[in-house]
């Protein structure tokens, strides 16, 4: 069993979502960013350069519109497909996000669906989003 808690920051403008083993020793996060929210590169610069990278890539490469999520810190190894699985279902299900971004060596995203880009600035991410980059949410459930 793992579980998640959410946490809005106002003044920043973007969603926290903690993700936690059951053992609760392990954890990882996602950050949600809106444009309908505020600025999101102010708002992902806040948090990181990684982050913030990834928001660049997936608004001014991708073309992504609406909201994107980046997943920090995910669990490699053996919990690496149970918490993609539930992070999948929290950013795609509950939060309709166009774009969920991992930043960093996850090689074995690319077998549940991820595609691998590096960045101009020579960082490698892994994505999954909708089809069309106009689209408003992915579903991939």
């Amino acid at each position: 069993m793992m579980e998640s808690i959410y946490f809005y920051d106002d003044q920043k403008q973007f969603l926290r979502i903690e993700f936690y083993t059951a053992s609760k020793k392990t954890s990882w996060e996602a950050y949600v960013f809106d444009d309908s929210w505020n600025d999101v590169y102010s708002s992902a610069s806040s948090i990181s350069e990684n982050v913030e990278a990834a928001i660049i890539f997936a608004k001014e490469t991708m073309g992504i519109a609406g909201r994107a999520a980046v997943l920090v810190n995910l669990l490699s190894d053996d919990l690496l497909s149970e918490s993609v699985n539930l992070s999948l279902f929290h950013l795609q299900a509950l939060l309709y996000v166009s774009i969920i971004m991992v930043e960093g060596d996850y090689a074995p995203l690319e077998k549940m669906g991820f595609a691998k880009e590096i960045t101009p600035g020579g960082r490698t991410v892994y994505y999954l989003s909708s089809e069309e980059a106009e689209g408003n949410s992915c579903r991939f459930l």
